[in-house]
């Protein structure tokens, strides 16, 4: 929740660029994670609990923001018809995060027995950059204006 808060302000404070916001965080995840994958196994649990609530709001905020405030601009699309598709754009959001997020569980398992959660951490990493990657379309339309 903290992090929905936090990415929401910092979207208003840049005149509403989700986008754009959201591939920061993204940005910010990534190094945080390779951190994880190099020296997880030697970090003091007090840095480890303060890293994961980090994480936990660089991976929330963004989720929070992409399964509301995404998903209504989505529903008033022109191509949609009608606002009254809110709820189906909604459920077809988190419908998909959610068969993605199984996926994604059942993969960790066999990862982690072949290169250990080094190889988990490094997982997550190309994650958080193709997810960036396809972001990027709309960070370049809310930065430069363009279709």
């Amino acid at each position: 929740m903290p992090g929905g808060v936090i990415v929401g302000w910092v979207s208003d404070l840049f005149g509403g660029r989700r986008a754009c916001v959201i591939g920061v965080f993204m940005m910010l995840l990534a190094p945080l994670l390779w951190a994880f994958a190099i020296y997880s196994d030697v970090m003091p649990p007090a840095l480890l609990l303060v890293l994961l609530g980090l994480m936990g709001i660089l991976v929330g905020g963004p989720n929070n923001i992409i399964t509301s405030a995404v998903a209504a601009d989505l529903a008033e699309h022109p191509s949609l018809g009608d606002a009254k598709s809110l709820s189906t754009v909604t459920g077809i959001i988190n419908g998909t995060g959610s068969i993605i997020a199984a996926f994604g569980l059942m993969v960790i398992g066999p990862v982690e027995e072949l290169g250990g959660w080094t190889a988990v951490w490094y997982l997550l990493i190309a994650c958080v950059l193709t997810s960036a990657a396809l972001l990027s379309g709309k960070i370049v339309k809310e930065v430069t204006g363009r279709e």
